[in-house]
């Protein structure tokens, strides 16, 4: 009678979700903790002492209990000598390592970065190069880059391509009285490389982008103004963390000038956030 009126209390005091599991092996061997997953030929359970992947055809019995109380009744109810301390830490354990289970797998049901839009705001400083390069050796500005997945394009599957990135923003280069800035808008096909690094997801993007900016130039004889064509290349690692986004990243840039034409190699930093589609 006082076996059983414990046992209700025990099942009374912790919510059903931390039920503690016991398995009984074929050879007598008693496990307490949890069962992490269920294979149809085999179970992954763990404690304390470690993660385990048990064949269904070795285990005699399996019990799910309400507590590791309950597993101490079970181990005096088989005549097995038990340390309590033990069983409520092989119970811990592995009540950790199933909440580590489901968030892996709530991880892995997370779609890829293709299944996504991106916003970010990025700021880049280049080097210029070519006949700028001494007359202006560098230029910087910011963009907001917008990421547009088409992975639902059955016809753009064949080409690797992921999505559509596009890019506006405002670019600036000066050096004493020579000026060359303006605002501009560019997009292309982006390419993206998943991974996981250390437990972080990614994936490695490169997209070319052509557009159009009105540049100011100032300098030479006057001011002048006018519309321009710009291209570039943006490459690196996209690294994700839940809805946040962070993009360090190498840059190409060339703006077309029929005689001095820009050209510029730097680095930039996006970060921003994404949105389910």
């Amino acid at each position: 009678m006082k076996k059983h009126l414990i046992f209700l209390i025990a099942m009374l005091s912790i919510p059903f979700s931390l039920h503690a599991d016991i398995i009984v092996t074929n050879d007598g061997m008693i496990l307490n903790g949890k069962i992490l997953e269920r294979k149809p030929a085999q179970i992954l359970f763990g404690n304390y002492h470690g993660t385990f992947t048990i064949d269904r055809s070795q285990i005699k019995e399996i019990r799910e209990t309400g507590s590791f109380q309950e597993d101490v009744l079970i181990y005096q109810e088989m005549g097995k000598a038990v340390d309590e301390s033990e069983v409520k830490i092989n119970y811990q354990a592995g009540v950790e390592k199933l909440e580590d289970t489901k968030a892996d797998k709530a991880d892995e049901a997370i779609p890829p970065a293709s299944e996504y839009v991106s916003l970010l705001i990025t700021p880049f400083y280049t080097s210029n190069t070519g006949k700028l390069g001494s007359v202006m050796p560098y230029s910087a500005g910011a963009t907001i880059i917008g990421d547009f997945p088409l992975r639902r394009m059955r016809y753009i599957e064949s080409t690797g391509i992921t999505g559509i990135r596009s890019e506006a923003g405002y670019i600036y280069s000066k050096k004493g009285v020579k000026t060359v800035q303006g605002p501009r808008i560019s997009a292309g096909p982006l390419w993206e490389f998943p991974f996981v690094f250390k437990g972080v997801r990614g994936s490695y993007a490169i997209s070319p982008i052509a557009g159009i900016g009105w540049y100011t130039i100032e300098g030479r004889t006057e001011k002048t103004a006018a519309l321009k064509w710009n291209a570039g290349v943006i490459t690196g690692p996209v690294f994700y963390f839940k809805n946040a986004v962070f993009f360090p990243q190498v840059r190409f840039d060339y703006i077309h000038d029929g005689s001095v034409p820009l050209y510029g190699f730097g680095i930039g930093l996006g970060a921003g956030v994404r949105f389910g589609m």
